[in-house]
């Protein structure tokens, strides 16, 4: 029993001494290693400095409009009888576009203007008679209510005219037309596009926070989809007083 209980002892001993062992060689190692190991090397970059203008800016996403543009129609209906222009052309302000058919207008105005200086005439020689009191103020009033009144229709029936004639508003360019010859043409009939585009407007938002760095007659460079690498310049002609509830 004593005998076996001293060799249980011994291998314990050899155990523990082993591991010992086997742990101070490992350091022994590292320590080795780390003694032996070569100084760490770390690249390093180098770049000239030079001084610079910074300007600082402001980024925003807006969309370009024409200066002015229309979608022409008619105040009345009526057949087309004459298309003066052509789809995509140049016109100029006042030019005819599309003519209405307006024979029996202008038939009517032809006859009132006939009528218009005996009416005229009758009017004045009947004011000189009731000075004199040749005749009667109920006359004389006839007189004048039918030469006015004759007048007034004359310049009724050129109005008539005028509206059965769409012309353009302003100089621009017009897109592809919507109406053909002989077509019955009613008010709610869209015509034809105008655009005026000799000077383009950009309508853009900015961040509250950025209200106060800009101002009336401000540069502005303005980049578009088509030209990518070419800016265009423009400044700020008005500024909206309005806060857009979507900001916050």
């Amino acid at each position: 029993m004593k005998k076996w209980t001293f060799f249980m002892l011994l291998i314990a001993i050899l155990l523990f001494g082993s591991v010992i062992g086997f742990n101070l060689f490992k350091q022994q190692k590292i320590a080795e290693y780390l003694a032996n190991r070569p100084e760490p090397e770390f690249p390093v970059t180098v770049t000239t400095v030079k001084p610079v203008d910074w300007v600082p800016v402001i980024e925003a996403i807006g969309f370009v409009e024409p200066n002015q543009g229309v979608t022409l129609t008619s105040e009345t209906s009526g057949v087309i009888s004459n298309i003066s222009f052509a789809s995509g052309s140049m016109v100029e302000k006042d030019q005819l576009l599309v003519s209405l058919d307006s024979d029996v207008e202008k038939a009517n105005l032809k006859s009132s203007q006939a009528r218009l200086p005996a009416a005229k005439a009758k009017y004045e020689r009947y004011q000189g008679l009731y000075k004199k009191g040749s005749i009667s103020r109920e006359a004389y009033d006839d007189a004048e209510a039918s030469y006015f009144s004759l007048s007034a229709d004359i310049e009724s029936l050129k109005a008539q005219i005028d509206r059965r004639e769409i012309k353009a508003p302003f100089s621009g360019v017009v897109g592809i037309r919507n109406v053909f010859l002989g077509q019955y043409l009613q008010p709610s009939d869209d015509i034809v596009r105008l655009e005026d585009t000799s000077l383009m407007k950009l309508r853009f938002t900015v961040p509250q926070t950025d209200f106060s760095r800009i101002s009336i007659g401000q540069d502005v460079d303005i980049f578009v989809d088509a030209y990518p690498n070419q800016p265009f310049k423009g400044s700020i002609s008005a500024i909206e007083p309005a806060v857009s509830i979507q900001s916050g």
